[in-house]
């Protein structure tokens, strides 16, 4: 199943229209069952390396969301759990973390530090 498209001038999230995004409805279970990272872990066995920056506030993907997400990783492959990091920062909600300078300055960091030995051996 493919999700519909987006009908013009509707509210939309990625180009989908929001109520669509839900559980109740066809797409959303769809986007829910094909893009949830939890339900599709083998995609992650090989161990890259994740960052999570999450806002401690963030009621639309709540921190608890990424520490369910490397315990089940954890399970499933340990030496690629150990390659994910979950920072959070408080008093910041979904959107306002997206925005934060010392988030944006944090994800550069990481995203241009040098990978490690094991890394690069692989």
């Amino acid at each position: 199943m493919t999700p519909p498209t987006s009908q013009r001038g509707s509210a939309t999230v990625a180009g989908i229209p929001v109520r669509w995004v839900t559980r109740n409805h066809a797409t959303g279970r769809w986007l829910y069952s094909q893009l949830d990272p939890i339900t599709h872990l083998e995609h992650f066995a090989h161990g890259p390396t994740i960052l999570f920056e999450s806002g401690q506030d963030d009621v639309h993907v709540p921190v608890e969301a990424a520490h369910r997400f490397v315990a089940a990783l954890t399970g499933h492959s340990p030496a690629a759990a150990a390659n994910t990091t979950v920072r959070v920062t408080k008093g910041l909600a979904h959107i306002a973390t997206l925005g934060n300078p010392n988030v944006i300055d944090r994800c550069v960091h990481w995203l241009t530090k040098p990978l490690s030995k094991a890394a690069t051996s692989a």
